[in-house]
This record gives C-alpha cells, sequence and structure tokens, in this order.
C-alpha cells in the first residue's frame, strides 16, 4: 500500500520538474511527503519480516 503511494507521487514530482515557482514549491512538498513515506515504510520492514510477512491493516 505505501509502495503503490510513494509511485503514484514520484510520478507526480517527475511531472512537475522545470516548471512554474508554484508548480516547484509543490515539488518540494512532495519530496517532503515522499521522505516521510519512507521512513514509515522502512519502519514497517522489520515488523512485516519478524511476522512472518503476514500483512495486517494499519490504522
Amino acid at each position: 500500500m505505501i509502495e503503490d503511494a510513494v509511485a503514484k507521487i514520484q510520478a507526480i514530482e517527475q511531472a512537475l520538474k522545470g516548471k512554474t515557482l508554484v508548480q516547484l514549491q509543490a515539488r518540494l512538498t512532495i519530496r517532503g511527503g515522499l521522505k516521510e513515506l519512507r521512513d514509515i515504510s522502512a519502519q514497517l520492514e522489520p515488523i512485516k519480516v519478524a511476522a512472518g510477512d503476514r500483512r495486517s491493516p494499519v490504522y
């Protein structure tokens, strides 16, 4: 689920390369969000391995 979100947000970020100031500001905001999602995903990885990769909903 997080991987899908990262992929979609990365596509948006790539579409904003070299655009107007407002678009570049949006790109910076998106990059910050991607970093947060990656950090969350990295924190969940040890949990998945420890649980035998049995995924459970995250609320």
